[in-house]
């Protein structure tokens, strides 16, 4: 999981980072921000998921120096389409409507009293990720041992992991009377070689939107 979670923030960060032109002698900065939930010590961009709200923001940048844009005329378009416009609109939001694996265009034009000036980005668009953490990174856990599990959720539509409820199911079996983001098993014998494996999965729903998941599964051998 956490290879594929690497791989997908590097080639979103691409889009991220997309240059910005902007007519000869001035650059726009385009810069945005969504409000999903990331815990506290992850480092990249919390990236917008289908329903989230993106803020962008954009500065003018002429002969190195940021520009005065209070008076001037700035439109937004996204993906292609007018959205909005207004004297000294530097800042402007708009909501997500596509899902995951994909991407909204965003365009400034900045019109002052001589020239025009336009740049584009691309926001990316994730779905929502999560992580079943666990200090067993080879999967080997022992006969009579007690082991946890917990999930780490990302870019969900939530403030904290308390607005999420986790479905547990070990082996395809659900784990009935928890719907906590902890699990935590007491691992018996194994009476054969095929109960030496466990598949243990957990199915994740933001509780006031429940078309808003993400699942994970880890395999784990019983020596």
């Amino acid at each position: 999981m956490k290879v594929r979670f690497i791989f997908l923030l590097f080639f979103f960060c691409l889009l991220v980072f997309s240059f910005v032109s902007a007519q000869t002698g001035g650059n726009l900065i385009i810069t945005w921000h969504a409000n999903n939930y990331v815990p506290e010590d992850f480092q990249e961009k919390a990236f917008p998921t289908n329903g989230n709200t993106v803020q962008v923001s954009v500065e003018f940048l002429l002969g190195q120096k940021i520009q005065n844009i209070s008076q001037v005329d700035i439109s937004w378009f996204v993906d292609g389409v007018f959205f909005t416009k207004g004297t000294g609109l530097k800042e402007m939001s708009f909501p997500i409507t596509k899902v995951g694996r994909s991407s909204h265009s965003v365009r400034v034009v900045i019109q002052t009293k001589t020239d025009k000036y336009e740049g584009i980005i691309s926001i990316p668009v994730f779905n929502p990720i999560i992580t079943i953490e666990n200090k067993y990174p080879r999967g080997l856990v022992r006969s009579g041992e007690q082991v946890s599990f917990f999930v780490i959720p990302y870019f969900f539509n939530i403030s904290s992991p308390s607005e999420i409820t986790s479905l547990w199911t070990i082996n395809g079996n659900a784990q009935e009377g928890t719907r906590d983001t902890l699990l935590t098993l007491n691992i018996g014998a194994p009476k054969t070689s095929e109960q030496k494996n466990m598949t243990i999965e957990s199915f994740v729903q933001n509780i006031k939107n429940g078309l808003e998941f993400a699942k994970e599964k880890i395999n784990l051998y019983i020596q």
